[in-house]
């Protein structure tokens, strides 16, 4: 660990707006005031984005925010939904090169890592989950007020910056341990210096004795700017400044600035482009009220300077939950329909009352930030556990309490245990054995096939272990088990459990009978492993002795058992019989296990080629294992999550949605087309963008 002099940080943030980018520089400056010596790279996630979907995802983006705004939103909630029903992070779709992200980490070497931009954060997240950043400290300023399944993320870096106190209730609501989340209140800079305050005065030829509304909507410039300054004019019949910051948006530019010629002389129009922060935060400054979507950066850097806002919900998803967020607190007046802006306009520029109340609850707010926190985080020492998982070293820490309480949420007599395949290095295939293990519990014992046995040192052929050990242990029993191999398994891989009550009595007797006859076998030499009996075929021996023959449902009888394909069969046995209580439980790998072998990976069948495929490059389809659980552990804390699968109605919504959008879309009045037919070629080929993003 270098000293803090020598420290070296990365901040990731995401192009696609401007505010990510903002509180990342901020924060860049704080950490410059604290220790200037210290080594700070600010780099954009999306570089990480293959180039040429890179662009067409833009595209596709803002053609949805402007034009799709119901597409947007089911979109929005098919990915949360999908976000809480996978037990990993790694199993939701990325644009992002983990390859690509990783490589870059590795040749800056920082210490610290922060993302000011979900995405960032969650692949962050999930190159942790696959012991790929075990020493890093990685911290994630959330710059939005939504929830969704973004507390996943927090359970698996080691700390999370949010704006307000009641996103930290809904982070420790969704399971997040409170020592893992701070309020930070949100990193914005609003420099006390009014020289540029003055500077723009003359530059635009403003008046501040007139009040002065600054419209802005992101650097995209989005939304119909002249819509909104025609109903200005409609409601407002004193003199009025507007000031029109458009971004990067030169169509928009245009358009007023032609508008700007017809305008009643009561009112004056200054249109600008693309300007940098501090004119922003001038700009801001200097106005009587500010028009802007639901971003979270900007009606909080304004509301820290005491401006009234009007929020137009121009986008659905996290914008439109950013809106409801602020109302709620009274930052903010919420309007819909641009149609609908005047009258709220001409009651915050003529009703002090309101105005007061609205910067007061800004106020309370805002009172918030606090810089420290991020501060002390970046410069405090990670834990050192360098013998975290590993053989003999430390195990985690609450063993028991998990185990009780996955049998007190989840009781069962018996349990199938498929767990991934493990290697001391990230690979593609685990060519040691890419078809993982399988074993039984009945009752308190595991009985897993110890593939290592050797009859001068071993008594049994099977492991006889605690579910404890079998998952988190760390000191061996016998001399020829291997850690994370044959005991402590979830230091080095994920295990899923289909955990099954109501076994009858009789059938658990016919199953410990069989296994202490192949204990005999084995004792009198005539059991050994090999990989024609492996596992797989002893597991379904067992099966087969309590009456539960899954050999029958096995296509391939006569080749060699893999465990998925018996986890999978069972499955179907099991859920044919209603008198069986059954759940599926996902003990997710070890965060931060040190252990030689860690990097984990999901089985494959040798006879499904296309299921095969799916999990070689670690996105393996689960439709058919709805897991309901996850246990999440880390040295010192547990937590055990139920998973919810309601998703699927989220992609009929976006179906429908897709459809009613794209009718309203076509359905606008000729007028505002006059240009469609004669780009009609530009249109078509974003729809086209927009189905090959849909369908992938």
């Amino acid at each position: 660990m270098k000293d803090n002099n020598s420290k070296k940080i990365i901040i990731f943030y995401s192009s696609i707006g401007g505010g990510h980018f903002s509180v990342a520089k901020t924060i860049q400056n704080k950490i410059y005031q604290v220790n200037p010596q210290t080594n700070i790279v600010l780099k954009d996630i999306r570089d990480f984005m293959n180039p040429t979907w890179r662009k067409i995802d833009e595209k596709i983006y803002w053609f949805i925010c402007n034009h799709l705004p119901n597409t947007f939103e089911a979109s929005f909630n098919l990915i949360q939904n999908r976000g809480k029903a996978v037990p990993m992070l790694s199993l939701l779709p990325s644009n992002y090169s983990e390859k690509k992200i990783l490589k870059f980490i590795k040749n800056y070497q920082p210490d610290v890592i922060l993302s000011t931009h979900y995405g960032a954060a969650q692949a962050l997240a999930i190159l942790r989950e696959k012991s790929l950043l075990p020493d890093l400290l990685l911290g994630w300023i959330h710059t939005d007020f939504f929830v969704g399944y973004l507390p996943m993320i927090s359970k698996i870096i080691d700390h999370t910056f949010l704006a307000h106190p009641k996103l930290k209730e809904e982070w420790i609501g969704n399971r997040v341990p409170e020592n893992k989340v701070s309020v930070s209140g949100m990193p914005v800079k609003i420099n006390s210096n009014n020289s540029n305050k003055l500077n723009l005065i003359s530059k635009l030829k403003l008046n501040p004795k007139i009040p002065i509304v600054l419209i802005s909507n992101g650097k995209e410039g989005i939304g119909n700017y002249s819509q909104i300054i025609k109903n200005i004019i409609n409601h407002y019949q004193d003199d009025l400044q507007i000031v029109a910051v458009c971004g990067q948006n030169k169509k928009q530019k245009k358009q007023l600035e032609k508008l700007s010629q017809k305008l009643p002389d009561l009112i004056s129009l200054k249109v600008l482009g693309l300007i940098s922060h501090d004119k922003m935060i001038s700009l801001l400054k200097l106005a009587s009220l500010l028009i802007t979507k639901a971003g979270g950066v900007t009606a909080i850097e304004a509301s820290s300077i005491g401006l009234p806002i009007i929020l137009l919900t121009l986008t659905a998803g996290h914008e439109l939950r950013n809106a409801i967020f602020f109302n709620e607190f009274g930052l903010v007046k919420v309007v819909k329909k641009i149609d609908d802006i005047g009258l709220p306009i001409v009651e915050l520029l003529n009703n002090t009352n309101q105005s007061q109340n609205m910067i007061e609850a800004q106020q309370n707010f805002t009172k918030y930030t606090n810089f420290s926190k991020i501060i002390n985080f970046i410069f405090s020492k990670p834990p050192l556990l360098q013998n975290f998982g590993t053989e003999n070293g430390e195990q985690v820490e609450k063993t028991k309490q998990i185990i009780n309480q996955i049998n007190y949420e989840v009781p069962s007599n018996f349990e199938i245990l498929l767990s991934c395949p493990t290697s001391e290095k990230p690979q593609k295939i685990i060519w040691s054995n890419p078809f993982g293990h399988i074993g039984l519990r009945i009752d308190d014992k595991v009985y897993s096939v110890h593939y290592k046995a050797d009859p001068k040192i071993d008594s049994f052929f099977l492991q006889h272990i605690s579910l404890a050990d079998y998952l988190y242990g760390t000191k061996k029993k016998s001399p020829t088990q291997i850690h994370a191999s044959t005991y402590g398994l979830s230091y080095g891989r994920e295990t899923i459990g289909l955990r099954i009550k109501n076994i009858p009595e009789r059938s658990k007797k016919a199953m410990l009978d069989k296994i202490d006859k192949l204990e005999k076998k084995y004792q009198q030499g005539e059991l050994f492993y090999k990989h024609s009996y492996n596992c797989a075929n002893v597991t379904a021996e067992i099966l087969q002795a309590g009456g539960y023959n899954i050999l029958k449902l096995m296509t391939k009888a006569k080749l060699p058992l893999i465990p998925l394909d018996l986890f999978r069969k069972s499955l179907l046995l099991f859920e044919k019989n209603n008198s069986f209580i059954k759940e599926i439980i996902f003990y997710k790998k070890v965060i931060g296990s040190k252990s030689y072998y860690r990097y984990s990976h999901f089985p494959i069948s040798a006879w499904r080629v296309d299921q095969a495929f799916k999990n070689i490059i670690n996105k393996p389809d689960l439709q058919e294992i709805k897991i309901n659980r996850v246990v999440i552990a880390t040295k010192n804390y547990f937590l055990i999550e139920k998973l919810h699968h309601n998703f699927n109605n989220s992609y009929l919504e976006i179906t429908s949605s897709i459809l009613d959008d794209m009718q309203n879309y076509l359905n606008q009045p000729l007028r505002l087309f006059h240009n469609f037919y004669a780009n009609h070629k530009k249109n078509i080929n974003k729809l086209a963008m927009l189905f090959i993003y849909f369908k992938r």
